[in-house]
């Protein structure tokens, strides 16, 4: 921690009692790289803490500030809204609580402030966040502060590149993986983390493409390459694969990183659905990406773009699916959650059918995705009491899909590398599913 005051953070205000929705915000936003300053986390033990605070907000960039029913009476609250203002700072209010009740205790002096602030309401900090980002990206240019690749390694990358496509592209070529592996941990491996924190956005997805490709290269395309000794496959997993989908957020090698975890460890796959991944953020990437996805629809830009969005909206639509089925158990909410998630994947894609989807985005994720989108909700619908709901949901499926899913759902039940409370959910849904087809 470090009292020294910092310029152009986004200040963080809010009462004692809202210390730990404050903390997550903070970190979520720290998470994304914003320049964040909450005091509790900043200002070191024995320092002046009204001195720090008081000229940190003085060269602040925004104040984020919590509303609540103690933050509306803290007068350091107020004070600090008060300077803010005096400033002209962008004032971003955030509450978690009825705003109806709220403003029955509003002062004068918080009236006016209110009348003039686009207030928010939210359920949890998370979505709270999520708006956050798109109003603060007005206020702070990210791209900015953080530096350029050195000339060095981008030229290394793009020699590393043209050798792998040039090998490639020769039949039974050989390739010293060990050498180039040693090679890549020396010129990439040892600052990964750094430079997943320090790099611009541009440079960040060229090294999250290169790491992709690698992975890509040696797992799907050339896999002879890779000697057998597990080593080099943990290698393959830890050099390649992680940094690129998780530390550099690479939708693609999200998706392979899905398909591994969904088999061999459920815990980390929840987590990372749960903290790294969003709906707003994949169409976003999505449509940055363009044409990057294998389509059927010819090359015109705007049809690959709309090809990836759909094609994004899928994968991470069957991702939140089934961190709220793994969950939905323990946090009945989770079933009001999918549901919600699910009228908004409808909305967008349009009533456009199954087998058009499939047309335009026909890779292995999407297409392995889009009757999983259909598969789970039938289970939530049928959770929710909507039984009619669910079998129309089932009916979306072909009954070549319907046997083929019928198939996956019992091997999940009998997947021992899941525990022994997923592979019931299995053995649930695989019930569920029997229940329908002989009453529909």
């Amino acid at each position: 921690m470090s009292s020294e005051v910092r310029t152009d953070t986004v200040f963080i205000s809010h009462a004692s009692a809202d210390i730990d929705q404050a903390t997550e915000i903070y970190r979520r936003l720290k998470d994304k790289e914003f320049p964040v300053w909450m005091a509790v986390h900043e200002i070191k033990t024995g320092a002046n803490y009204a001195e720090v605070i008081i000229k940190t907000l003085d060269a602040a960039k925004a104040v984020i500030v919590l509303l609540s029913k103690d933050s509306i009476v803290s007068d350091h609250v107020k004070r600090e809204i008060s300077l803010a203002r005096e400033l002209q700072l962008p004032i971003y209010p955030v509450t978690f609580t009825d705003l109806a009740k709220l403003k029955e205790t509003f002062g004068s002096e918080w009236q006016n402030w209110l009348d003039f602030s686009t207030l928010s309401q939210y359920s949890i900090p998370r979505d709270a966040t999520k708006s956050l980002i798109q109003e603060l990206n007005q206020v702070i240019d990210l791209s900015s502060q953080k530096e350029e690749l050195d000339k060095h390694t981008m030229q290394w990358i793009d020699n590393a590149s043209t050798l792998l496509r040039t090998l490639i592209a020769i039949p039974d070529s050989k390739f010293d993986f060990i050498g180039f592996n040693d090679e890549m941990h020396q010129q990439l491996g040892y600052q990964i983390e750094e430079l997943a924190i320090r790099l611009n956005k541009k440079d960040k997805i060229f090294i999250g493409e290169f790491l992709y490709s690698c992975y890509w290269t040696f797992t799907s395309i050339r896999p002879e390459w890779v000697p057998e000794e597990p080593r080099n496959r943990q290698m393959l997993n830890t050099y390649y694969l992680i940094p690129a989908s998780i530390q550099f957020y690479f939708p693609e090698a999200l998706n392979s990183l899905a398909y591994q975890l969904l088999d061999n460890d459920t815990d980390l796959f929840l987590t990372m659905i749960d903290e790294k991944y969003y709906f707003d953020e994949v169409l976003e990437r999505a449509n940055a990406v363009g044409a990057r996805t294998p389509i059927n629809m010819g090359d015109d830009p705007e049809s690959k773009k709309t090809s990836n969005t759909l094609g994004y909206l899928i994968f991470a639509t069957g991702l939140k699916l089934f961190g709220f089925f793994y969950t939905a158990k323990k946090s009945p909410e989770k079933i009001d959650e999918a549901l919600d998630w699910l009228k908004e994947f409808d909305s967008v894609i349009s009533g456009k059918d199954l087998d058009y989807l499939e047309t335009i985005c026909p890779t292995r994720s999407f297409a392995t995705w889009l009757p999983m989108v259909r598969l789970f909700s039938v289970f939530f619908e049928y959770a929710s009491g909507s039984i009619s709901n669910a079998q129309r949901a089932l009916g979306l499926l072909s009954s070549s899909k319907q046997s083929e899913f019928q198939q996956f759902i019992y091997s999940q039940s009998q997947n021992m590398n899941l525990t022994e409370e997923y592979r019931a959910y299995w053995a649930d849904l695989g019930r569920i599913v029997e229940e329908l087809k002989d009453s529909g």
